[in-house]
């Protein structure tokens, strides 16, 4: 004989004797008190039975909430890791999309650091030719200043 629940699991009984002494069938969805009153009105002695019979049901009833419990869990678990891969994948492709923009202002930085070193040269350049100018500005202006001294012009 085998047991079918509501959540359908197949359950074998605990003893075969045990259940076909009180002459009905028993399911998970059964009551027990039916078999109580007729255990007791037929014979006193099957009281302990009955008890016995009450345990196992509670223990079937608290097995089958367990394994419905567990399944829930089971499907609760793969959710989460369905999520987070999910969340991984598009970490993922998020770090990707950061790694491309960071590559690419790096290599902007680098060409405006190469063009701003070939300014300062150029101006380091321009800064010394400046300072060339003027100081052969300042002495052809000397150099005029002592010709004019030396041969004063007639006035």
């Amino acid at each position: 004989m085998v047991w079918v629940s509501s959540a359908g699991f197949h359950l074998e009984p605990m003893s075969e004797i045990l259940f076909s002494s009180l002459h009905t069938s028993f399911s998970y969805e059964g009551t027990i008190k039916d078999h109580a009153n007729f255990s007791k009105s037929r014979n006193p002695g099957r009281e302990k039975l009955v008890k016995a019979c009450i345990m196992d049901e509670r223990k079937l009833r608290r097995m089958l909430s367990n394994r419905e419990s567990a399944r829930r869990s089971r499907i609760r678990k793969r959710k989460h890791m369905e999520n987070l891969r999910n969340q991984v994948n598009r970490l993922r492709t998020e770090n990707q999309l950061l790694v491309d923009r960071l590559r690419t202002l790096v290599y902007g930085c680098n060409r405006l650091l190469a063009a701003n070193d070939l300014l300062v040269s150029e101006h380091v350049m321009l800064q010394q030719k400046l300072a060339d100018m003027r100081e052969a500005i300042f002495l052809q202006q000397r150099l005029l200043l002592d010709l004019l001294h030396d041969h004063p012009t007639p006035s």
